[in-house]
């Protein structure tokens, strides 16, 4: 859950109020919820992983709602070294238009599918380093919006042993 934080009364240097958009904070609080799974096969050279998430968003300041969420992803690697990992991703993103004043928003929303090329390296045991790119194989922007050309990610990651977990705390 999401808690309304931020400022929601910026103002313009001419002293106009920002558009609820563009405010640090939303005045809204955001319910997320998702699941996840990682499977390793043939002696870990394969492996498969997926996750769901879905957000709904509450109406904030200025009577204005984020559009609900939905993002789906769904990733395979392989290991035929150890400590090279090549891995290939589909990222589905789905986001209902915004709400402000209960008209949706003409350019808000989107509906996109990306293929996700990476590579992860990793390092002393349980931590890895990893560079994605993502170019989008379908985009569906309604009205005037940025079609994105390719997306750019990196990282830093360390793993943590289910059967480890309880001595953690």
């Amino acid at each position: 859950m999401k808690l309304p934080s931020g400022d929601v009364r910026q103002r313009t240097n001419n002293g106009e109020i920002v558009g609820t958009h563009n405010q640090p904070g939303s005045g809204s609080v955001a319910f997320q919820l998702g699941g996840a799974y990682t499977g390793h096969f043939f002696n870990d050279i394969l492996g498969i992983s997926g996750d769901v998430i879905g957000r709904i968003n509450t109406e904030g300041a200025g009577n204005f709602r984020s559009g609900n969420s939905l993002q789906v992803d769904v990733a395979s690697s392989y290991r035929p070294h150890g400590w090279l990992v090549p891995v290939l991703e589909l990222n589905a993103i789905f986001q209902e238009r915004d709400i402000e004043d209960n008209e949706a928003k003409r350019n808000s929303g989107v509906s996109s599918l990306f293929i996700s090329p990476g590579l992860r390296i990793t390092l002393a045991g349980r931590h890895s380093l990893f560079a994605v790119a993502s170019f989008p194989l379908w985009q569906d922007l309604p009205g005037i919006q940025n079609k994105e050309e390719y997306r750019l990610g990196a990282g830093y990651g360390i793993s943590f042993d289910w059967d480890e977990f309880p001595s953690i705390l």
